[in-house]
């Protein structure tokens, strides 16, 4: 493909490209079949390539209005400015810029820096679209939904219902790999030996999970963390001052405290807590009340129990995870309950 190394690009690069931008606005051309191949057989590198196309269409559409009000007053500033005897002696003409309001300015020599400061203007704006909304690439699933995805360095990342991953759009050897997550996500972590910085870290409430190589989910929901290591290796870096960092197995779950000091660990199941992959839940020995919290975290239900002593009660089954109304059925039938469903509130109550 030509002669460019698209495979080193990054963000920038990309919206520096007359090629690229021209595939944005025009995809379907046949000059850009290359393009498009090479975008097919990349998917590490769909991340920077949405980033960098979603900035490139938010300008084309004037996405850009949430600046307009600063816009307009440096606009005003300007005009003070040029607003000297002087320049009301010379006349006025009106000239109007690309989708934006229309601004007096005065004919030479103010034009030419009336000009300028256009050029300029639009310099920050870009920048400032770029560097506020476009520094991260972020992926968000909505209730019941799954997604997954390959990061840059082809690890891949299974992301759970209504849960946010974010990392920075401009990933490389010279520095850690770093992700953040609120909710839940299982990783797979590709190895980078070569690299002089191979540090993989995901940011979780105040902690953070440090790995070289490994299989691991973490949760961060209602405000605490719980890591489950399938294989490989990961140091848990607390970063509360004065927390020791702690070294995970393969098959230990570790639950770190709110305040970030503590972290209780025990072995389990791994495949029981990184179900949800596959579109299972599974519980072993749950409590109600935990039921409860998946089917407010993944699904965006309000759980009301009546009869409070049902939530240390404890249940165990495999059930579809596409399907929640099935888990309530079973439910309802071990413990002789009442399951009431109203648009998004669930009512669970003993039979009379």
């Amino acid at each position: 493909m030509q002669s460019k190394d698209y495979n080193k690009y990054n963000v920038e690069d990309f919206l520096l490209d007359d090629q690229f931008r021209e595939w944005v606005i025009r995809p379907d051309a046949a000059k850009h079949i290359e393009l498009r191949n090479w975008i097919t057989s990349n998917p590490s590198k769909s991340g920077i390539i949405e980033a960098a196309r979603d900035i490139i269409l938010s300008i084309e559409m004037g996405e850009a209005k949430k600046y307009e009000a600063k816009t307009e007053e440096m606009w005003e500033k300007l005009s003070q400015q040029l607003d000297t005897e002087e320049a009301k002696q010379l006349p006025v003409y009106r000239i109007e810029t690309s989708k934006h309001q229309i601004h007096s300015f005065k004919r030479q020599p103010l034009y030419s820096a009336a000009a300028v400061f256009i050029g300029l203007l639009l310099i920050t704006v870009a920048y400032l679209v770029y560097n506020n909304l476009y520094s991260h690439v972020t992926y968000t699933t909505a209730y019941g939904e799954l997604k997954h995805i390959m990061l840059p360095d082809s690890s891949e990342v299974t992301i759970n219902a209504n849960s946010t991953l974010s990392y920075s759009a401009d990933w490389s050897d010279e520095k850690a790999r770093e992700v953040w997550i609120e909710g839940e996500a299982f990783f797979s972590v590709r190895k980078k030996p070569n690299a002089r910085n191979a540090k993989f870290i995901v940011h979780s409430n105040n902690i953070g999970v440090e790995v070289l190589g490994t299989k691991f989910n973490v949760n961060n929901r209602r405000g605490h963390t719980r890591v489950v290591l399938n294989s490989g290796k990961v140091r848990l870096n607390l970063e509360e001052a004065g927390s020791e960092d702690y070294i995970m197995k393969p098959g230990e779950l570790a639950e770190i405290s709110d305040d970030g000091r503590e972290v209780t660990k025990e072995m389990v199941k791994p495949e029981n807590f990184t179900s949800w992959r596959h579109q299972q839940l599974v519980f072993d020995g749950s409590t109600i009340e935990e039921i409860s919290q998946v089917l407010e975290d993944n699904y965006g239900y309000q759980v009301h129990i009546k009869n409070k002593e049902l939530l240390s009660r404890k249940f165990q089954g495999t059930f579809p995870s596409d399907n929640p109304k099935i888990l309530l059925k079973a439910i309802a039938e071990s413990f002789g309950l009442v399951v009431t469903v109203n648009n998004n509130e669930i009512i669970l109550e003993s039979k009379p």
